[in-house]
């Protein structure tokens, strides 16, 4: 029914309206054209009167749930036409991919199996980005860090000149005076190999930001049944993402193993390093990298501010440009609050902070502030920026305790 108010837009939701009704016509039309006869069970949504007989059926198919094993002991007269049924809790109706139901079983597990593949290709990706930037630093260092006392380096400007005993402050402050003209080679290689540390880190919490965009994507093309099981997903994909990039990655690119598989160390990336145990000099580079990947990170919050921000603009500049009312509930709708991610951050951060406690003891305080600030953030997106989240079922708050209980 199309509400008339002053001027075109009456036209507009007219017609609006109409398209509506004739897309309904041609759904209800499509539908009564199928035989139901030959559409495949994929499953049944079954209400009972009592508790008790729930309980009662619940218990009788209480091996289904064991999967494949759970299908082959189970009784003839407990199959449907010879094939196993398993039961389990049913999704709140809200949380259905409806669109998703009448999916081809064979379809959604060869989706399924294709998302293992393809997470790995994201982290190789963000392991290799980790994996160039300490190489490349690495050539910079030794070229600057050169050894004067041979003698065949005596001629070289860095020694002649006394580069490295000057240091790189002096030769910044240019004292004493003319020194920085002379180092400008050396200082420009010094500033290269600190550029490319710096540069790394902010690669590693840039591709922090994009994971759970790349993420959420893979998880919608494997047509989960339920925005439950769609969530669940994310969030084990982007904590295990989030906690390999938080130092284990750079941890194992820069460890010295003896192995060669297809390569110095593991495919020429994972134990090609030359820091076989954390000593002293391993704290210095590999330590500090860490801690600077840690640090970065814990401005993600700040940037998932900018999607409300961005919201606000919208609203502000587009609002006079909308006539209908779908048009202005859509402007007016904002962004979601993804409970998934939030749970993520919170887990990745726990664990990578946990792991180099030991050998770094600022990463506590590092926690502290993160958890803080996530906690301000999330505060006030929940409140204030995003409409509210889709209602969630125990098993997620169940898996993140578990995880918590790992750490």
């Amino acid at each position: 029914n199309a509400e008339v108010i002053q001027g075109d837009s009456s036209k507009t939701i007219a017609l609006s309206g109409l398209s509506a009704k004739i897309e309904a016509d041609a759904a209800l039309r499509h539908l009564r054209e199928l035989n139901v006869q030959d559409l495949e069970v994929i499953g049944a949504y079954v209400t009972f009167s009592s508790t008790d007989l729930r309980n009662f059926v619940y218990t009788e198919y209480r091996f289904s749930r064991l999967g494949f094993i759970g299908h082959r002991i189970q009784d003839a007269r407990k199959r449907f036409f010879g094939k196993g049924i398993r039961v389990s809790d049913a999704p709140l109706p809200s949380d259905i991919y409806w669109e998703n139901v009448d999916a081809p079983p064979l379809i959604r597990l060869l989706r399924q199996a294709m998302i293992p593949f393809a997470f790995f290709i994201l982290v190789l990706v963000m392991a290799l980005c980790l994996g160039y930037a300490k190489q490349q630093r690495e050539r910079a260092t030794n070229l600057t860090n050169v050894d004067c006392s041979l003698t065949a380096n005596a001629e070289n400007p860095i020694c002649s000149a006394g580069c490295n005993n000057i240091g790189l402050a002096s030769v910044l402050q240019d004292d004493p005076k003319g020194i920085r003209e002379t180092c400008k080679d050396w200082l420009a290689l010094q500033l290269e190999a600190n550029g490319i540390s710096i540069g790394a880190a902010c690669g590693a919490a840039l591709l922090n930001v994009l994971a759970p965009s790349v993420i959420s994507a893979l998880a919608e093309f494997a047509k989960p049944e339920s925005v439950a099981s769609r969530d669940m997903s994310v969030m084990q994909m982007i904590m295990v993402a989030k906690t390999l990039t938080l130092g284990v990655i750079v941890w194992l690119i820069n460890l010295k193993l003896d192995v060669h598989f297809l390569g110095e160390g593991i495919l020429g990336l994972f134990g090609a390093g030359k820091y076989p145990i954390m000593d002293t000099e391993w704290h210095a580079v590999v330590g500090v990298e860490i801690i600077m990947l840690l640090l970065f990170s814990t401005i993600n919050p700040i940037f998932e501010l900018s999607a409300i921000a961005i919201f606000n603009l919208k609203t502000y500049c587009c609002e006079r440009r909308k006539k209908t009312f779908p048009e202005l509930k859509e402007l007016y709708t904002p962004p979601e609050f993804n409970l998934a991610t939030a749970h993520a951050e919170q887990l990745s951060q726990i664990f990578a902070c946990v792991i180099w406690t030991s050998c770094l003891p600022v990463m506590t305080w590092i926690l502290l502030i993160r958890l803080l600030l996530m906690y301000c953030v999330d505060k006030y997106k929940l409140l204030r920026g995003c409409h509210h989240p889709h209602r969630h079922s125990h098993h997620m708050v169940n898996t993140v305790l578990r995880f918590l209980e790992v750490v």
